[in-house]
């Protein structure tokens, strides 16, 4: 998606009565031009009046905007209330906190169409989270919610949020809740960041009750093999729809072992993604593999005991000796 600091740009196609849906970015850094402040507010109004539907809207914010820019921004948010064009919103930028939101507040707080909502790299917190619970408890629309590398985001953001999200009654189909800085398996040791294991349990929990979704990622230090163990339950219940799990954390063979028992009775999980970990060897592997390839079946009641939905199982590689070999790798892929 291209990202802007000129919303001019987009002010012609939203006036467009054409049906393809649309994608808007805008780039929030340092002083805003008299120029683009008077282009954002004929922006503003373009969306309360446009024939076409915003798929996504994305607002980046970088940590040196002035009081002008944010004076311009705070007039933009009130000028989209009561706006039902936007589909999907995206705040990321670790100039995105607590002023941002409020400047949205009310448009989110009346918004109940609102189908996604991403906060990625933000400093979005404890106290910005309770910013968020008009919109989440009053929006059953929403599907998506999307809470990536938010280095701010703790134990009690999650849980505002999940039970704003809770009381809204949304029918929510995807669930992303990643950690900060976690791009590799380095990053397992040491500070296990913000979402400590009392988080997960939330987590969890939330998921439990959430029998509408379709595909979770989570990647956080604390998922342990207590946190898997519990998504384990989930899968096994046979009002399961997940049909895509991405986890990553510092679970280990024992984990797997626990997923490979809830794939017996699982019908809608197609592709597991499991990334970086410690503590996973061939055996976690070989105890998915023993469930989902129907090589490995003999007898017709080891068939009725196997998930026949399951395609792909993805194991990151990870140095030796915590290496699961490639082989099963292989063999799970496939």
């Amino acid at each position: 998606m291209l990202v802007t600091k000129n919303p001019a740009q987009y002010i012609t196609a939203l006036e467009e009565d054409i049906t393809d849906a649309l994608q808007i970015g805008l780039l929030f850094s340092g002083q805003i031009s008299d120029t683009h402040a008077a282009s954002l507010l004929e922006l503003a109004s373009a969306i309360q009046s446009t024939p076409r539907s915003i798929r996504c809207m994305c607002l980046r914010f970088k940590d040196d905007v002035d009081e002008g820019t944010m004076s311009s921004f705070l007039y933009f948010g009130q000028m989209i209330v009561g706006a039902k064009a936007i589909e999907s919103l995206v705040l990321e930028g670790d100039g995105v906190g607590h002023e941002q939101i409020v400047c949205l507040q009310d448009f989110l707080s009346t918004n109940t169409t609102l189908r996604g909502i991403n906060f990625s790299e933000t400093k979005l917190d404890r106290s910005s989270s309770m910013l968020l619970t008009g919109f989440l408890t009053g929006n059953s629309s929403l599907r998506v919610l999307n809470l990536s590398s938010n280095a701010r985001v703790d134990d009690d953001s999650i849980g505002t949020i999940l039970t704003a999200i809770a009381l809204g009654g949304s029918q929510l189909s995807t669930l992303n809740i990643c950690d900060a800085h976690f791009d590799g398996v380095e990053d397992l040791i040491g500070d296990n960041g913000s979402i400590t294991t009392a988080g997960v349990r939330t987590i969890t929990a939330f998921i439990s009750q959430t029998p509408s979704l379709v595909t979770i990622c989570l990647k956080m230090r604390s998922l342990n093999d207590e946190g898997i163990r519990d998504l384990s339950n989930v899968i096994r219940r046979r009002d399961c729809k997940i049909n895509r799990l991405e986890i990553s954390g510092t679970f280990g063979d024992g984990a797997l072992q626990s997923i490979a028992e809830a794939l017996r009775s699982n019908q809608s999980l197609r592709t597991i993604d499991i990334g970086n970990s410690l503590n996973l060897t061939d055996e976690g592997g070989r105890a998915i593999l023993r469930v989902a390839s129907v090589n490995v079946v003999n007898t017709w009641k080891q068939i009725m005991a196997s998930n026949n939905t399951l395609r792909s199982v993805y194991l990151k590689s990870r140095p030796p000796p915590l290496l699961v070999s490639q082989d099963i790798q292989h063999a799970l892929r496939n």
